[in-house]
């Protein structure tokens, strides 16, 4: 029995250090990536941009239902996250702009820069995201689940456009 209280009594100490710590993260986390692409920046622009055409390419995204205006869209993930997007600026073929709200409670802002290269294009993304969870900030940092995103996303369009 004593054994057992021990148990217990140090589970919960882990669990309000962990929670502590999570209180004392930003709320706020960022990643920004560069690479450089072999393909124009119109090119670019235009797969970042085509929303719908995101599942051909995107392996983590399940479906993708745009709003016919085509500045906002829903994003459903493999793991079943519905994420609603809406472009908030977009400068063909330069600079495109949205921002996230998840069912999950996170929420941010994506920017993708396109500035031609001798070789392409180079390609700047940065990504912030909003985690009012204290909890899920601590999982989100300590899995450095915003720069992964960043790093995939990166790979795919990587993919996409030189193929």
């Amino acid at each position: 029995m004593r054994y057992l209280l021990i148990g217990i009594g140090s589970l919960a100490g882990l669990g309000a250090c962990i929670l502590v710590i999570g209180f004392l993260l930003p709320i706020e986390v960022t990643a920004s990536r560069t690479a450089e692409l072999k393909a124009s920046p119109a090119i670019v622009f235009q797969t970042v941009t085509d929303v719908e055409k995101q599942t051909s390419w995107r392996k983590d995204v399940k479906t993708v239902k745009a709003q016919p205006n085509r500045d906002s869209w829903t994003e459903e993930t493999i793991d079943g996250v519905l994420i609603e997007f809406k472009a908030r600026r977009k400068e063909p073929p330069h600079r495109f702009e949205i921002e996230f709200v998840s069912n999950q409670g996170f929420s941010g802002a994506w920017v993708g820069i396109f500035t031609e290269s001798p070789k392409g294009t180079i390609v700047q993304i940065t990504e912030t995201v909003k985690i009012p969870n204290p909890i899920f900030r601590v999982i989100s940092r300590a899995f450095n689940l915003t720069d992964k995103l960043v790093d995939t996303y990166l790979s795919q369009l990587k993919a996409s456009v030189e193929n």
